[in-house]
């Protein structure tokens, strides 16, 4: 019984082996989808030129002719599997009518797998694989511009990887057109770099529409765009700094345009800082005037017409009573270098006094006050305000009689300014709320 078993088993054996033995793809040959014909053989190692022939199918030449199916793998997937001869790849329909086969650039390994039954069902047979690539001889690279802020400000320092592959793995070179002056692209890298310098550039702004094109051996080139939009270093305003505490005096943050600078009250420990409208001019610098007559140059921010240092601890600069015009300019380079020139809000023509007249000057009382305060001699005054030590705003209004009387009862106790505005003067008044 047991040797019955075993030749049984034997047989069985042998039987599988003769079938697998007796099915097998011999061959994979390329066909043209377009016509219908056959172009030759494959072998590993294989280059199918998808220029030449754009609408490709492979075919599975078995033995015997027709066999069950034949499954047709793609890197080790299972793509298609195939019941009736012709087996093909992309399949067929009518049979020997082939459709084309989305090949798309790159190596892959085909595979053709026979079965005795249809549908990958039965015996397995002896299957034969392909190593194959496909290319485009006249596929440009393939170019990438990576994101990057577009907004950027003169003088800042660039550096931008643009990357490009080629699908035939052939060299490629970088150029540019339209980039920012003193941008520039290396031609083996592709990296832009550069500091942004907007020679013979006027306005707040300027903007550059650039293209990159990536060129292959074969002289064959793609394109991508890339935007600058720079922001240029513009003078906004001025401050006013009090050099005891390196802070900007209150109500002059900024100096109003036109405004007077009151001695009795801001002290005469002061400086002015242009503002410009990015905090740091990249190896430029920020020329000042005043009154027509070159003052100073300033490389390092902050920027201040008396000067400071180390950055932020401000030297006094010696205002005296009298009428004035400030004007600052920034310029490309250092120590008032450079041959260009950026024009913003850069004049300011303010006065400076010592003190108003007792006769005109408005009284508060009382002072320091709890729930209201009154105002009084306001015949010059054109309106008042109230502010916090935080610059904020609690109250103001208009004048409209010699006289007023406001409730401060709501206001939280400590120090405020009370800011009266007078025709060509504004004066500042300490304010304690208890």
């Amino acid at each position: 019984m047991r040797r019955l078993c075993f030749m049984v088993i034997v047989l069985q054996v042998l039987s599988v082996a003769l079938l697998s033995a007796q099915t097998s793809v011999t061959d994979l040959v390329l066909i043209n989808a377009d016509n219908n014909t056959e172009v030759r053989t494959l072998t590993s190692g294989a280059v199918i030129d998808l220029t030449e022939i754009p609408k490709i199918n492979i075919r599975a030449i078995t033995d015997p002719d027709l066999v069950g199916s034949v499954v047709f793998r793609i890197n080790g997937k299972s793509y298609r599997t195939e019941n009736i001869a012709p087996y093909a790849l992309g399949g067929d329909f009518p049979p020997g009518t082939y459709a084309a086969y989305p090949a798309s650039v790159g190596t892959f390994t085909v595979c053709a797998i026979p079965y005795s039954g249809s549908n990958a069902s039965g015996v397995q047979g002896t299957e034969r694989c392909v190593e194959l690539t496909f290319i485009k001889s006249d596929a440009a690279p393939v170019i990438g511009v990576p994101d990057h802020e577009d907004l950027n400000f003169w003088g800042e320092m660039i550096a931008i990887q643009v990357l490009a592959t080629d699908p035939q793995g052939k060299s490629v070179t970088f150029s540019a057109e339209g980039l920012p002056p003193s941008l520039e692209i290396d031609p083996s890298s592709g990296l832009i770099s550069g500091v942004l310098d907007l020679v013979n550039t006027y306005g707040s702004s300027t903007g550059f529409d650039a293209l990159i094109t990536a060129t292959n051996s074969d002289g064959l080139s793609s394109n991508a765009p890339i935007d600058f939009f720079i922001l240029h270093p513009n003078i906004e305003s001025f401050t006013l700094i009090n050099t005891e505490t390196n802070l900007p005096v209150p109500g002059y943050d900024p100096i109003p345009y036109g405004g007077t600078i009151d001695l009795s009250e801001t002290g005469g420990q002061l400086n002015i800082r242009a503002n410009p409208a990015i905090p740091v001019i990249y190896g430029g610098s920020v020329l000042f005037e005043l009154n027509g007559a070159f003052v100073r140059a300033e490389n390092i921010a902050p920027y201040a017409l008396g000067g400071d240092a180390p950055p932020g601890h401000y030297y006094n600069f010696p205002l005296v009573p009298g009428n004035y015009n400030l004007a600052a300019r920034i310029v490309s380079g250092v120590n008032g270098s450079g041959g260009f020139s950026f024009y913003g809000n850069t004049n300011l023509p303010f006065s400076v006094i010592d003190g108003v007249s007792s006769t005109s000057l408005a009284k508060v009382y009382p002072n320091p006050a709890s729930e209201y305060i009154e105002i009084s001699d306001l015949q010059n005054v054109r309106s008042f305000a109230i502010i916090d030590q935080f610059r904020q705003t609690e109250f103001s209004q208009p004048v409209n009689t010699d006289l007023q009387r406001i409730d401060i009862s709501n206001l939280p106790s400590g120090l405020y300014i009370l800011r009266l505005q007078y025709d060509n003067t504004v004066k500042n008044l300490k304010l304690i709320k208890r």
